[in-house]
């Protein structure tokens, strides 16, 4: 479990955001064919789908099912989700991160490291305002500056479609905790499109409902087919 190191409210996050990864979890044996319904009782419909400005429970925790990261809340830390593996550099400075082969967005079009390197310049971007672009992103180096002004360099190289390298300002040993935070996971170019266990399937002030997203990469151990979440007051 990640340890609070001095971002308070954020890291304690980690277990309200890794509610429903059990649900979608990248481990557990083949599902049934066609799964389940989970049906779920949320005390609001979530604010918002995009993964940069999600801030309250509900959108964090519903944002952690349709967009994967690099890494993902388990049990107990992180694991590999869409980066298979990483390396660490440069007495912890340079964080290397190597994405799977063949990792998809919902519409069947590829994830590419360049996907992160937008994404993360989008939520650190000033007019973007997302809450957590500070506390999760402001480790990179460059990012601070670039938070405040929308102007300068990042920290973030996307060498080759499946290679992403981060150097921070100095080193924390925490980082791979850091990306799995929705805030960390790659915006779709298309709103339509997703890259976690679940996709959107309809949408509307009392209702959510998500379905397994057959091209995420470990779609097989996702075990319901179907979540139907619900805004109820108790």
């Amino acid at each position: 479990m990640a340890k609070a190191r001095g971002l308070g409210g954020l890291l304690a996050l980690c277990a309200a955001v890794a509610f429903l990864a059990g649900c979608g979890g990248s481990s557990g044996p083949k599902p049934p064919h066609g799964g389940a319904v989970l049906r779920l009782a949320l005390p609001h419909v979530p604010a918002t789908l995009d993964p940069a400005n999600a801030a309250d429970l509900p959108s964090l925790n519903v944002a952690h099912e349709l967009y994967a990261g690099l890494t993902r809340f388990s049990g107990t830390g992180v694991e590999p989700d869409l980066a298979e593996s990483w390396d660490v550099g440069e007495g912890g400075l340079v964080w290397t991160f190597h994405l799977r082969d063949g990792i998809r967005w919902s519409d069947d079009t590829p994830i590419t490291a360049a996907d992160f390197r937008r994404s993360w310049l989008r939520a650190l971007a000033p007019k973007t305002a997302a809450p957590y672009a500070g506390p999760a992103l402001g480790i990179v180096r460059g990012a601070r500056h670039f938070h405040a002004t929308g102007r300068g360099g990042l920290g973030v190289e996307a060498p080759d479609e499946h290679t992403l390298r981060v150097t921070l300002q100095h080193p924390v040993p925490w980082f791979d905790e850091l990306a799995a935070f929705p805030i960390a996971a790659p915006t779709p170019p298309r709103p339509t499109a997703f890259s976690g266990p679940f996709r959107v399937v309809s949408r509307n002030a009392k209702r959510l409902v998500l379905e397994r997203n057959v091209n995420y990469w470990n779609s097989e151990a996702v075990k319901p087919s179907r979540l139907v979440l619900s805004a109820a007051k108790k």
